[in-house]
Formats: C-alpha cells, sequence, structure tokens
C-alpha cells in the first residue's frame, strides 16, 4: 500500500457515538489516517476522551482543538459607525466561523495533510478550511441529490416523502451545502419486505398533513430506527473501500471530484455491490450498533 496517507486526516466533532464507532471500524480495517482532530464541543469532551484513548491504542497522532475566543477588536471597530444591527451581528459570526477554520487548518498544515475526511463533524464548514489545496471529502448520509441537512433530517425527509431509497456519500465540501462533486457513494432500498411492515403502521397513523405531525410519534420512530440502521452499518464500508482506493493509488482525487484509472468520474462511483459484499447482503444491523 502507498504512503498517500501521509496526507490524509480524519475531522470529527464526535456529537454522537456514531462517530466514534466510524473510526473504530475503519481503524480495524488497518486503515490508517496521517492525523485524527476532534473539534471539542460543549457536549462532547466525554466523547473527545474516547477517541483520544482509541488512537492512543494504535499509536495514532491526536489533536484535540478546543477554540479560544477570538479577538473581534478590529472587526468591531470597522463596524462601530454601521447602524445595521442585524448585519453587524451577522458580520460578527461570520468572522468567527472563519477565525475557527482558519485555526482548525493550521492544525492540518503542521502535518502536512492536505486531504481531510469530515466523519461526524457537523459543523459547515467556511472557504477558508479548503484554503492551500486543502480538500474536505465529507461524509452526508444521503445519495447524490437526497435531502440535506443532518442524519436525522435527512431520514425525516425521507419518511415525509415517502422514498424507497436511501443512501450516503462521500463528497468534496465546496459553499453548495451538501451538494460538492460527489467521490463515492451508496444506496439502499428501504421499501423492501424488511421495512414494509413498518411503513404499513406508520401509514396506518394517517392525517400527517406535515413532518411535524408525525415526528416523535411511536410509529415514526420505529420506522426511522430501521432506516437509520440500514444506513448506519453502510457508513463504514463506504468510508472504508473508498480510503482503500485513495490510498492505493486507484482513486484520485481533487476539488473537481474523483478520478479512476485517469477516467474522471462526474457522477462519482456507486460502491454498492461492493458494500454488499462486505455485509454479507445482511440487510439489518447484526452487531446492533447504535442509531447515533
Amino acid at each position: 500500500m502507498s504512503n498517500n496517507n501521509d496526507t490524509i486526516a480524519w475531522l470529527t466533532s464526535a456529537r454522537d457515538d456514531a462517530a466514534i464507532r466510524l473510526l473504530e471500524d475503519v481503524l480495524q480495517q488497518n486503515l490508517r489516517p496521517a492525523l485524527v482532530v476532534c473539534a471539542v464541543g460543549r457536549n462532547t469532551r466525554s466523547r473527545d476522551s474516547q477517541i483520544a484513548q482509541i488512537c492512543a491504542a494504535h499509536d495514532l497522532p491526536y489533536e484535540r482543538f478546543l477554540s479560544e475566543p477570538f479577538d473581534c477588536t478590529s472587526i468591531e471597530s470597522a463596524l462601530g459607525n454601521i447602524v445595521d444591527d442585524k448585519f453587524c451581528a451577522l458580520t460578527l459570526v461570520e468572522f468567527r466561523r472563519r477565525s475557527y477554520d482558519r485555526s482548525l487548518g493550521l492544525i492540518f498544515d503542521r502535518y502536512g495533510c492536505r486531504k481531510i475526511l469530515l466523519a461526524g463533524y457537523m459543523r459547515i464548514a467556511t472557504p477558508v478550511l479548503s484554503e492551500g489545496g486543502r480538500v474536505l471529502i465529507n461524509l452526508h448520509p444521503a445519495p447524490p441529490h437526497g435531502p440535506t441537512g443532518s442524519w436525522q433530517d435527512v431520514i425525516w425527509s425521507l419518511i415525509a416523502v415517502r422514498a424507497n431509497v436511501a443512501g450516503g456519500m462521500l463528497h468534496i465540501v465546496t459553499e453548495k451545502v451538501d451538494r460538492g462533486p460527489v467521490v463515492s457513494y451508496y444506496t439502499t432500498p428501504i421499501d423492501g419486505d424488511e421495512l414494509a411492515p413498518l411503513w404499513s403502521e406508520f401509514l396506518a397513523g394517517g392525517g400527517y398533513d406535515s413532518e411535524q405531525d408525525f415526528r416523535g410519534k411511536p410509529e415514526a420512530i420505529r420506522l426511522f430506527d430501521a432506516i437509520r440502521n440500514k444506513q448506519f452499518i453502510r457508513e463504514a464500508p463506504l468510508i472504508i473501500l473508498t480510503l482503500q482506493g485513495l490510498l492505493s493509488g486507484a482513486l484520485k482525487i481533487s476539488s473537481a471530484g474523483l478520478t479512476v484509472d485517469r477516467d474522471f468520474m462526474p457522477r462519482g462511483l456507486s460502491l454498492d455491490e461492493q458494500i454488499e459484499r462486505m455485509l454479507g447482503n445482511h440487510s439489518s444491523n447484526p452487531n446492533g450498533r447504535p442509531k447515533g
């Protein structure tokens, strides 16, 4: 296997147990990023400790990123004569977001990482994080052109439109949230025999004029959990197969997207068959993985 991994970093905010499981599953396949970074929030410090322990066990470089308050004196001074309070507030928010990403980017630069995999990061990156030739690769829990947002929002959207297919993809991060060039993806049916009883139970409830009408109802939650399990068990294989291709040199990515054996793949690479083989064609969650 080539040494291309010296430029690949893993970035997460560890907001749920699934983010930790993904990292564990990848490391169990002897796929080692050059660096793991956890952007720690107020509610993720215990999981940050778990990730630190995992990295220590694998002798893997680990950085804990806890941003310090940014000096806003200059920007506040520049905004001093502007009377539009909303404009000033939004400008300050954007200044802090870009300052955050600039500080985060310095960590990757120290390790020479130019490709950063976002797995459970749960923040919208500004263009600053893609400066200096960095390419951000985001794990998004929907197939190409599917719903945007968090994995929770995606699943509720799938239920709301009575979707028959779910999926997930790795894509290049751009200013269009969850809409950058696709690297690789999978799809999985959610209307087959396995989930049919849950759909029937959900539809029997009826009277749902909007998504808010069924969120939180027991029959909707059971369907939600089943869809999430189908997604979750395919996320690690999607990452593993893609990383294997990148590390071997068979797959190459840039800010424009994916190239396979010198052929540019404008729609990304479908890994459906390979993922199902890895799972042994199991459509349920064999390991009792957590849903989030």
